[in-house]
């Protein structure tokens, strides 16, 4: 039984007056949406200096007479005003400048089945995250949702690469030209604008007045959400519709429970088995190659005894002939006409083996950071044209390459992590017409990246149903002759 009503303004934030609130249901709130911090917690065990770092984090935040909470902690909200006998009134001050709407059936396009569902779940439930892995168009979906809604929205991005994706896809699909200058004046009623969150984030105050006059916002890979920079941005975006988009929404720096307290929950999510069950996909077969690269650990621990990793990760990229392995491997799967995506965890590596592939009759690119925005776009075309044969990229390839005709992947890149091995991978195993059947080289080093790919191989087997139970070596005649068969197919 309600024994008194407390007022929720909604904006960017939950606003409740604290003299409405019981002390009890305050003081739940704080407890319940107060962590530790995730920074202060690795750097207290690694016994680096946490100055100015701080040992909380907290969602619900006192500011004067007012308690702000996170606007994804909706039901965390509710479930505890019930506890305490409080009836919430909530107040929409949300920002909605809604021009003309589209339905479903007036898109210029079909959606598949899982898009129109997510699409609807997204436009239903007003604010949180959709889980697809790669190859499940997300930008088309997403495009589809801003558009359905009519509201002037702001696409928010942190590489160069994704912002070129989400104007190509708006205006190659649906025919809508973008905002992609990075200007910072209001939008106007439907005007759609898609932003670096870097520009944000330096414009400062700058912002507030393109973030205060979109209806709607979406951010694509969401799961970066967490980051400091990224929720400023929500704190000061009092749009209606608070969306984003992600493949992997699970971080490996322990970040991970704030995403849905800064976006919303998860609305609909699918997994790349589904998507390889229901045909959209293709399974790949993967092979895994060890290498003898000759390394003393030893030399790379520090003076408590602590593996350096970086290191370590800059021996392997210096060990020549495992270069020479990564080259002839990518050199083989060219000739036999693949497409390759060669991954490697160095910039100077990737322009290395790139200018190593072209001096051996290969058409090569490197892509990393380190190559202005006009080159990537030139060889992101001609890759897609297949009139390049390798690409070798850093970790830039991890998020917004979209490259469907890629039908070979060699992983020589490190980690550990499940949710980025199937994004990897994902790459490869998209539709596309004439396309070779996917094949993935897993590049196996010794020592802890021994450990690392251990992880990725349990990934594949239980979200991919594929198992490796050898791995193979180039020096073995048989091995060697089998990994060429497997390039052929």
């Amino acid at each position: 039984m309600f024994t008194k009503e407390v007022e929720v303004r909604v904006g960017s934030e939950f606003e409740i007056a604290r003299q409405d609130l019981p002390t009890s249901m305050e003081q739940t709130l704080r407890q319940l949406l107060t962590f530790d911090n995730p920074d202060h917690v690795k750097r207290s065990a690694m016994n680096v200096r946490t100055h100015n770092i701080p040992h909380r984090v907290s969602f619900a935040r006192s500011d004067g007479s007012i308690l702000r909470i996170a606007r994804g902690a909706l039901d965390i909200l509710r479930r505890v005003a019930d506890r305490c006998g409080v009836s919430l009134r909530f107040i929409n001050e949300t920002m909605s400048s809604r021009g003309s709407t589209l339905s479903m059936e007036e898109l210029s396009i079909d959606l598949r089945p899982y898009q129109k569902e997510a699409v609807n779940s997204m436009i239903q439930r007003v604010q949180g995250y959709v889980r697809l892995p790669c190859g499940a168009g997300k930008t088309v979906l997403g495009c589809a949702a801003v558009l359905m809604t009519g509201e002037s929205t702001i696409v928010i991005v942190h590489t160069i690469d994704l912002a070129m994706q989400w104007a190509d896809t708006f205006s190659k699909l649906y025919g809508r030209k973008v905002r992609t200058h990075q200007s910072f004046r209001p939008l106007k009623s439907g005007e759609i604008a898609v932003v670096m969150v870097q520009a944000i984030h330096n414009a400062g105050r700058a912002s507030h007045a393109l973030l205060q006059s979109a209806g709607c916002v979406l951010l694509d890979e969401c799961h970066h959400a967490p980051a400091s920079t990224f929720r400023a941005v929500f704190e000061n975006c009092s749009a209606r519709f608070r969306w984003g988009l992600t493949a992997t929404p699970e971080r490996a720096d322990g970040w991970t429970f704030a995403l849905p307290l800064v976006i919303g929950p998860e609305l609909y999510g699918m997994t790349t088995s589904d998507l390889l069950n229901l045909g959209h996909l293709v399974k790949p077969s993967i092979i895994a190659v060890i290498t003898r690269v000759p390394i003393n650990f030893d030399d790379h621990t520090n003076r408590s005894g602590r593996l350096n990793m970086s290191s370590a990760v800059s021996a392997l990229c210096e060990d020549e002939g495992r270069n020479e392995l990564l080259a002839g491997l990518a050199k083989s799967a060219a000739s036999n006409g693949r497409t390759v995506l060669l991954l490697v965890p160095r910039k100077a590596l990737a322009h290395s083996l790139a200018t190593t592939l072209c001096e051996r009759g290969v058409s090569a690119v490197a892509l990393s950071s380190s190559v202005s925005k006009t080159q990537r776009e030139g060889a992101l075309r001609a890759l897609r044209e297949r009139r390049i044969q390798v690409a070798v990229a850093t970790q830039l390839a991890d998020e917004g390459l979209d490259v469907p005709v890629l039908d070979t992947l060699i992983n020589a890149s490190t980690g550990r992590a499940a949710g980025r091995a199937i994004q990897r991978v994902g790459r490869v195993l998209r539709k596309a017409a004439d396309k070779r059947p996917p094949l993935v080289i897993e590049i196996v080093d010794p020592g802890p990246f021994r450990s690392q790919w251990k992880s990725r191989r349990i990934a594949y087997r239980e979200q991919l149903s594929i198992e490796i139970e050898h791995t193979m070596d180039v020096r073995d005649l048989e091995d060697l002759r089998k990994i060429e068969a497997m390039m052929v197919a």
